[in-house]
């Protein structure tokens, strides 16, 4: 499902966030590579993203635990297609985090885990 009520930062080098007022899902720029870190001397590596979600917790963003992967998108990446590939990212973890019976079937990791051969 998109969502309306969504803000979007745009930040450099690909980062990103996406927040209601339940989750913030990030793209973050960590400088990691299809290896490991990333090597621009190796002609076969790319400099990848990161997401991270947060939740809400009516004070401050907190970490959802097991909520960080490398993902296959590449920091070069247009704007709009980050924007799009966040929003996917986004609206499946706000169905985790806010649905209880969903939650019930799809664990936070098993779903980053999925998520993270986005592309």
């Amino acid at each position: 499902m998109w969502r309306d009520n969504v803000s979007v930062i745009v930040f450099s080098d690909g980062e990103m966030s996406m927040n209601d007022d339940v989750l913030k899902v990030e793209w973050e720029n960590l400088n990691e590579g299809w290896h490991g870190d990333y090597n621009p001397e190796d002609p076969d590596d790319e400099n990848l993203l990161r997401f991270s979600a947060y939740a809400w917790s009516g004070d401050r963003w907190e970490y959802i635990e097991d909520s960080s992967y490398c993902t296959r998108v590449p920091a070069s990446t247009d704007e709009a297609e980050l924007e799009r590939l966040l929003r996917i990212i986004f609206n499946e973890f706000r169905d985790v985090i806010t649905d209880y019976e969903t939650a019930q079937i799809v664990s936070v990791k098993k779903l980053g885990e999925r998520l993270s051969w986005i592309a």
